[in-house]
């Protein structure tokens, strides 16, 4: 896919952002989840707290094994101690840091994965069995249907989505060798708001061993999946809605 090269905002007020994350997954090995929660809070006790079990752990693993779905499901997490929006989750193959609530921008954001990616590093999750990593952003735009402020054209048997009831839009598409999967909502509802959603998850699959790999190659990942989500959405948005409706600053 072919995308214009557009100057992107540095920042929206207000921010759409209702969910980010970064998620990493590797080779899962007969290792037990206890052990491989031991690694992790041991190194991150100073800065996440409130070790809890999410429900899917209830599940017996056959269950969850059987299921793609939840084969890389998320089975614990701990909280940050400065912000508790922020959660640290660990699954048998997978490790994540979600942040909710108000986003905190990328600035401050990318502190939480630079920090997660450094634990999968010291903990050799990451360097000697790594599949992927994904970074993973949830918008929320209020009001009528998003897709009269989307470029393109948006139809089924001539009748535009925006003027349906619900519509839902779902693509898988490569581009700057990352392979993204955008999906569009709308009679989404959010905090009792009702509006639409837009849900972009950029991913990274690695082929080969990562041992050579440092810390900062992983960050220059990251920040380059970033760099690709930031094209995709405000290529997707029309640049009128977003000067209307986000005040966008641009560095």
């Amino acid at each position: 896919m072919e995308l214009n090269n557009i100057k992107t905002p540095s920042e929206l007020t207000p921010c759409p952002v209702v969910e980010a994350s970064m998620e990493v997954r590797f080779s899962r090995s007969d290792t037990p989840i206890e052990v491989i929660m031991s690694m992790i809070i041991e190194n991150v006790r100073d800065k996440f707290e409130n070790f809890q079990k999410l429900p899917i752990a209830n599940l017996p693993e056959n269950i969850r094994d059987a299921d793609p779905n939840l084969k890389y499901a998320s089975l614990y997490y701990m909280t940050s101690k400065q912000n508790k929006n922020i959660r640290l989750q660990v699954g048998k193959g997978t490790l994540s840091v979600i942040s909710t609530g108000e986003y905190l921008g990328w600035k401050d954001f990318s502190k939480y994965i630079n920090e997660t990616l450094k634990i999968g590093v010291d903990s050799s999750l990451l360097k000697n069995s790594l599949e992927r990593i994904g970074l993973r952003y949830i918008s929320f735009f209020e009001g009528s249907s998003i897709f009269d402020n989307l470029n393109g054209e948006y139809t089924f048997i001539n009748s535009p989505f925006s003027k349906q009831k619900h519509s839902a839009v779902r693509t898988e598409f490569e581009y700057s060798s990352f392979k993204c999967i955008a999906q569009i909502t709308t009679a989404a509802k959010v905090n009792d708001k009702e509006g639409s959603v837009i849900d972009l998850d950029v991913i990274k699959k690695f082929t080969e061993s990562c041992k050579t790999k440092t810390i900062t190659d992983f960050i220059s990942l990251i920040e380059e999946a970033h760099n690709v989500e930031k094209n995709i959405i405000f290529n997707l948005l029309k640049k009128k809605y977003v000067d209307d409706n986000f005040k966008p600053k641009y560095d």
